[in-house]
């Protein structure tokens, strides 16, 4: 899956691991802003694997949106709506204008 140290802050936020993402934040905050080989962003991965604190962080970061879609045309809330007990990562983008419409890009 992630392998390269050029994605960190993507292991970061899969593990649920908000110290480290902190730590990587505040070296390269431009990494939130990074897209992996599959086309996702932290954020992503923070919504899929349900790590509240990691999306918590990643949604109060300057030049955060919302509805930023993966390669595959998924944004963070349509993940989350698929991940169970993910209520709180809902309401935080909802909070933050997640579009409830938005429809995954057609290829």
């Amino acid at each position: 899956m992630l392998k390269d140290t050029e994605f960190l802050l993507h292991q970061a936020s899969r593990l649920g691991d908000v110290s480290r993402a902190e730590e990587i934040l505040q070296l390269s905050p431009q990494q939130a802003f990074v897209q992996d080989c599959d086309g996702r962003l932290p954020i992503h991965w923070a919504a899929s694997s349900n790590s509240v604190d990691v999306v918590r962080l990643l949604v109060g970061l300057s030049g955060f949106d919302p509805d930023t879609q993966d390669a595959s045309g998924w944004s963070p809330l349509m993940i989350a709506a698929n991940v169970l007990n993910s209520d709180q990562i809902m309401s935080l983008l909802l909070a933050k204008g997640a579009d409830i419409n938005q429809q995954s890009r057609q290829y």
